[in-house]
């Protein structure tokens, strides 16, 4: 399994918070309590990369692929 297969929900959610931030949907700029502010879509982005980085670096399943072996075992 390639790494953007095996972290693929992982990978999806730091996409999906930058895209946030690309598409100006901040607090700042909305006024929309339903969205983050600048700071705290900053930190989810930062927490989202460590995330990626750690299971990649201990060669940890990423929740896709924890999610395919449970299913297998069924």
């Amino acid at each position: 399994m390639n790494i953007r297969n095996k972290y693929l929900i992982e990978i999806d959610n730091f996409h999906n918070l930058v895209k946030e931030l690309a598409d100006g949907r901040i607090y700042e700029l909305t006024g929309v309590n339903g969205n983050s502010s600048a700071s705290t879509l900053a930190n989810k982005i930062n927490k989202s990369f460590d995330e990626i980085i750690n299971l990649i670096e201990k060669n940890e399943d990423g929740t896709w692929e924890s999610i395919e072996k449970e299913n297998n075992q069924d």
